[in-house]
């Protein structure tokens, strides 16, 4: 009865997007994993199919498809770019390397299964075990994120502010639009300085001639975009919001939930603010009861994205049609908020709360200095030593010259087209990680990650509240006590991090000066990148 069964190709089929869904399950929904298990079904029958039409023998077929879907879904392992100092191969150069092994690999498989005859079965049989496992060990945490992971309940939230409680009437006779624009991982000017040897004054110094206020020490409070902007929408720090989490917990969800139904979205509405959305096109949470969300339409979920990398396809859509890759989506929904922010004073429904989230400077780096598109770097999360590539950090300074140049573009058109000054916020959720070691934090300049981008334009005299080292966390309480009445102190600055394994074991990230220079850093190295 050994290996009378053929199980394995739908095992293999489905273990990589099992795990992935398991690793990543409150942030993927159903539907994606149900769509992506069934074109992995249909993609293991053609393939069964296809071999069993050569072989003429259902158990050697099913062998040969087993190992296709897996060469298939490791596709992307198997040709990881080499990088180490003074020797580096791209993606396409390592496949190039490894194609003819990986095709003596197919070649010896595929005379073996022609002269095997009874070793197939002890093969299926072994395969099968293998395949039941691999699937088996998939779900595992799935079950470990079933674990609750808030030990202790958080605090009740501040009473809401009673009437006859304002603290400070508006200056303004009429309610602002709030423009509240985050651009992703785009590092304060110190960061820039130290990290890529990149002088940011023209762009910051053009913001100041347009009245902002930028500050130099200012710093996010976590090191992750979901953590990040759930404290932020919320005017308050996580510890408040969630309660104590375990510090083993993984689930990244947790803050999301804050993002969907935010208290800063709240009290604008009960203000009579409409709300507008444009959503990035992969990450974070998404606020739920937008009045009105500015999407592309030309994107990829990050589950979708995940896997896709993992596999052929990305390597086919760029060489074959690249305005279907994942990079060309990317571009056009960076370029089309960029367009849709600028256009937001029309839409006439002021008074209007407009959150838009842009992953750029963030990578995929996929533009060049002057807007071009460039081939895709750090898709992925990438080695620490690629990270370290001078080429790589010139390739992501290009890209930060070209977010500066849109960034002014966007706050230009807002400002000339508004009918009243608004108030814009143009922040970052956190700074880069060039030089971060998420496992071992210790062996870290955190402050890199901390140290963000915030940039004020804030009419009747609201700039005069600002202080060099203001936290993302006190943003609407500022701009909500001065601008709508409310009763908002602020808080204390803090900023934390956290390694990866352990995204709740917070530890203090001192802030109160510029970012240190890095030790085996060269700024120099990137001085040739377009400034």
């Amino acid at each position: 009865m050994r290996g009378r069964y053929v199980l394995h190709p739908l095992f293999f089929a489905a273990y990589p997007i099992v795990l992935l869904f398991s690793l990543n399950m409150r942030k993927v929904a159903g539907i994606e994993v149900a769509g992506a298990l069934g074109l992995a079904a249909l993609l293991a029958a053609i393939l069964m199919g296809l071999s069993w039409s050569f072989l003429r023998d259902a158990r050697k077929a099913a062998i040969l498809t087993s190992l296709l879907m897996f060469y298939f879904f490791f596709f992307r392992w198997a040709s990881t770019p080499v990088r180490v100092p003074g020797f580096s191969l791209s993606h396409r150069q390592t496949l190039a390397l490894l194609l003819p092994l990986h095709g003596l690999v197919f070649a010896i498989v595929i005379v073996w299964l022609i002269r095997a005859k009874e070793a197939v079965r002890d093969v299926t049989h072994i395969l099968n075990v293998v395949g039941g496992f691999f699937l088996a060990t998939s779900l595992l945490p799935l079950l470990t994120g079933l674990r609750p992971t808030i030990v202790a309940e958080a605090a009740p939230p501040p009473p809401a502010p009673a009437e006859g409680m304002i603290v400070a009437r508006s200056p303004l006779p009429y309610l602002p639009d709030i423009y509240f624009i985050v651009l992703d991982q785009y590092p304060r000017a110190d960061g820039l300085q130290q990290v890529f040897g990149h002088d940011n004054s023209p762009f910051l110094g053009e913001l100041r001639k347009l009245g902002f206020t930028v500050l130099d020490r200012c710093a996010s409070n976590y090191p992750r975009t979901a953590m990040s902007i759930a404290s932020t929408l919320n005017l308050n720090y996580l510890d408040v919001l969630l309660g104590k989490v375990r510090e083993d917990a993984q689930d990244l969800g947790l803050p999301a939930k804050f993002i969907s139904h935010s208290l800063a979205f709240d009290y604008a509405r009960e203000r009579g603010y409409k709300t507008v959305y444009l959503p990035p096109d992969f990450g974070v949470g998404t606020p739920a009861n937008a009045d009105i969300v500015l999407d592309s339409g030309s994107r990829l979920s990050e589950f979708q994205r995940a896997l896709i990398a993992m596999t052929p396809v990305q390597d086919f859509v760029d060489a074959a049609a690249s305005e279907y890759s994942p990079a060309e989506f990317h571009r056009r929904h960076v370029r089309y908020m960029i367009e849709q922010l600028r256009r937001v004073p029309r839409l006439g429904a002021s008074p209007m709360l407009v959150y838009a989230h842009i992953i750029c400077p963030h990578p995929p780096i996929v533009f060049g200095a002057d807007g071009e598109a460039v081939d895709a770097l750090l898709a992925d999360n990438p080695p620490a030593n690629w990270a370290r590539d001078p080429e790589v950090r010139a390739a992501y300074v290009n890209q930060v010259v070209f977010m500066s140049r849109e960034a002014l573009r966007i706050v230009r058109a807002i400002l000339e087209r508004s009918p009243r000054p608004p108030v814009i916020v143009l922040c970052s959720d956190h700074g880069t990680d060039f030089e971060v070691d998420w496992q071992r934090p210790e062996h870290s300049k955190l402050q890199e990650r901390m140290a963000n981008l915030q940039a004020y334009y804030l009419p009747g005299g609201g700039e005069k509240l600002l202080y060099p080292t203001m936290t993302n966390v006190n943003i609407f309480r500022l701009i909500f006590s001065y601008y709508l009445g409310g009763n908002f102190p602020l808080l204390p600055d803090r900023s934390y991090f956290s390694p990866d394994g352990a995204p709740y074991r917070f530890v203090h990230v001192p802030m109160d000066g510029p970012v240190p220079p890095l030790p085996g850093a060269n700024p120099g190295e990137v001085s040739g990148a377009a400034k």
